[in-house]
């Protein structure tokens, strides 16, 4: 789980930084030919993952870092979903 926090604390500004330069993009040119909207927005599905793993995770964390011997983390991260 601690891996796991890891990974997403990796992972989220690089989704939000992808996030933005679609929106750039779409600030700055023109909107995207009908058939190809759908395909500009795949790249927001990171940030419904990120939520949704924080979701799974939170009921889970306060025992696995008391047994790691963390509960003051383990009741912060319960607290963050």
């Amino acid at each position: 789980m601690i891996l796991s926090y890891a990974i997403w604390a990796f992972s989220v500004p690089i989704a939000l930084s992808m996030l933005v330069i679609l929106v750039l993009r779409l600030i700055v040119h023109k909107l995207p030919p009908r058939d190809m909207a759908a395909s500009g927005w795949l790249r927001s599905g990171r940030s419904a993952r990120v939520r949704s793993a924080c979701c799974c995770w939170a009921p889970a964390a306060p025992h696995v870092f008391a047994a790691a011997g963390l509960p003051e983390i383990g009741q912060v991260a319960a607290g963050s979903a």
